[in-house]
């Protein structure tokens, strides 16, 4: 998935563009600036010295998770989770030979390590009237730990480089019908400040 340069006067690889992105990942300039299509390219003086922008790093991405149930009371459970994932595919020096004019962010770091850890408590699905479970969870996702295309798209409103709270209640209104609640927190942990806190309802039904 990662990008690849063009010739000074080629477009054969803005292919390498990715179709949808969200923030967060580290980003190169596929495209220098070309006289002869000045119109589609930047500036070459401006710190982007490109108009179309790929992703930086390969992602071979090892996740692991571990759940512990710690068995019913009155019908409730207890359970812990935690998952980590690692991008194995991120290599700084090659992506300096491939990029010598550098990423949107300047200097390259290596930031390619995420992990949740979350705890759930109450009936493990909501069947009926006042069955409840809640969950508090704290992620942690840098930015080129996985692909921000496709992260959670509430969590400081998508993308990667992010670390936060998630607080979560569901209450059961009826047979099969239930209310979801839930309060997201979240920081940018490098780059500009940015804090974005959300509340999310959901009614939902099973059929």
């Amino acid at each position: 998935v990662r990008a690849r340069a063009n010739g000074t006067t080629s477009f054969t690889d803005d292919w390498t563009a990715p179709q949808f992105v969200q923030k967060g990942n580290s980003m190169v300039p596929i495209n220098l600036y070309s006289p002869v299509d000045g119109a589609r390219c930047s500036d070459p003086s401006g710190p982007m010295g490109g108009c179309l922008f790929g992703l930086a790093s390969d992602f071979r991405i090892f996740n692991a998770s571990v759940a512990m149930d710690y068995g019913s009371f009155d019908g409730n459970h207890l359970m812990l989770t935690v998952d980590y994932a690692k991008n194995l595919g991120f290599d700084a020096s090659s992506i300096a030979r491939r990029f010598p004019s550098g990423t949107q962010y300047g200097e390259l770091r290596e930031q390619t390590s995420a992990y949740q850890v979350r705890l759930d408590v109450g009936h493990p699905e909501i069947r009926r009237f006042s069955d409840w479970s809640a969950f508090l969870a704290y992620r942690y996702v840098e930015r080129d730990a996985v692909l921000d295309a496709f992260t959670d798209s509430v969590f400081h409103a998508g993308g990667t480089d992010a670390k936060g709270w998630i607080l979560g209640v569901q209450y059961g209104l009826a047979k099969n019908t239930w209310a979801n609640l839930r309060w997201f927190s979240a920081d940018a942990i490098s780059g500009k400040p940015l804090s974005i806190d959300t509340a999310v309802v959901d009614l939902n039904a099973r059929f």
